[in-house]
């Protein structure tokens, strides 16, 4: 196909078609992105691996491209509901003293976290399901910290990361690693302050044109995606990534809680410049949900209007799910694309990632 370089994340894409590193897509959201109402189960069982995030490496092969899911951000906010997130993603696994943190608010969820004093530590563990020779890395820094934080690849300790700093910070690190590797693992060794871990993108051996990472925060509002009030948080995380493109999709919650239309376009803003300043961005507008008079009276509606007005504004994409979902859950559930009252299903998820591949193809031809 030919490619003309119109974007960042077009010229990205082409160089990637050269033999070039593969352009950087990242989704941020809320369960939606993280695959909640997709797959056989219909519900958290598995669905990460089937959300339309997942299927945008189909919906990108209609256009010649190859693309494939590299990266996980935080801990999808599984502990919203006590959800473990080996039952939500089984490439991921949480080993001995291995938790979400009860508080702390960053790109993708929440930090995953291990307790220095914690008897018998297990590993954190990503299988991602391809070969590998390099990882790109964030966690924080803070005083009190572990000193000693091993990272394992193939069972073998390969680097270790003091993360007892003088002051807050997030840190992002590069590892070329050279040999193929299947597995990473991660454990606190210094005994004494605990370990902590926003996320990490593979580097497969086998460059997809495009690489795309998931912070999908499962119950989080647009404030809490926006929240910049640590260097940690959300909104430094996004700074931090640099994606190519990013796929911002943040409504359903705010509605569902009533949230001020001010406010949500207020934080929509925040996410998209602090997109567009590194990259290009597509602006989501969500499904159709049903329990919320939010989606009857008219705010649904003014909601989506703010939304392409930032979009507008700062020249980011816009997919209006409505234009196949409608702008009524009972249409969108009798269309059979609808799960359960907030969530689309297996087939709703497929067209939201072909929507989204759409919006890409844009910044690329």
């Amino acid at each position: 196909m030919t490619i003309i370089n119109r974007s960042i994340f077009g010229r990205k894409v082409a160089a990637a078609v050269a033999g070039g590193p593969s352009a950087r897509l990242l989704v941020l959201g809320h369960s939606h992105v993280a695959g909640q109402g997709s797959g056989s189960s219909g519900g958290l069982i598995g669905a990460a691996l089937t959300g339309f995030v997942e299927k945008l490496t189909t919906s990108f092969a209609r256009y010649s491209l190859t693309a494939q899911r590299t990266g996980w951000m935080g801990e999808y906010n599984t502990s919203i509901d006590g959800t473990n997130i080996n039952t939500f993603d089984t490439r991921v696994g949480f080993g001995v003293g291995w938790a979400s943190h009860p508080s702390n608010n960053v790109l993708g969820g929440r930090h995953i976290w291990q307790p220095g004093t914690t008897p018998g530590k297990g590993y954190l563990t990503y299988q991602p399901g391809f070969s590998f020779n390099g990882l790109n890395i964030w966690y924080p820094l803070s005083p009190g910290l572990s000193a000693n934080v091993g990272v394992y690849l193939d069972n073998t300790l390969y680097t270790s990361l003091n993360q007892n700093g003088s002051s807050n910070a997030l840190v992002g690190t590069n590892l070329s690693i050279g040999a193929s590797r299947s597995l990473l693992t991660v454990k606190e060794n210094g005994g004494v302050g605990p370990a902590f871990w926003n996320g990490v993108e593979f580097i497969p051996v086998t460059l997809p044109n495009i690489a795309i990472t998931v912070a999908g925060g499962r119950g989080q509002t647009s404030t809490m995606f926006a929240d910049g009030s640590t260097p940690w948080s959300p909104l430094a995380g996004l700074a931090a990534f640099t994606a190519d493109l990013v796929v911002l999709y943040v409504m359903t919650n705010d509605l569902l809680t009533n949230g001020l239309v001010s406010a949500f376009k207020r934080n929509l803003w925040s996410l998209a410049v602090t997109s567009v300043v590194r990259g290009n961005c597509i602006i989501v507008v969500d499904p159709p949900a049903t329990g919320a008079d939010a989606f009857i009276n008219g705010t649904y509606e003014v909601y989506a209007e703010s939304a392409k007005s930032v979009a507008s504004q700062l020249g980011c994409g816009f997919a209006d799910t409505r234009e196949i979902f409608s702008r009524s859950w009972d249409r969108a559930n009798a269309d059979g694309l609808m799960n359960s009252a907030a969530h689309p299903d297996d087939t709703g998820h497929a067209y939201i990632a072909d929507m989204i591949a759409a919006q890409a193809m844009k910044f690329i031809n």
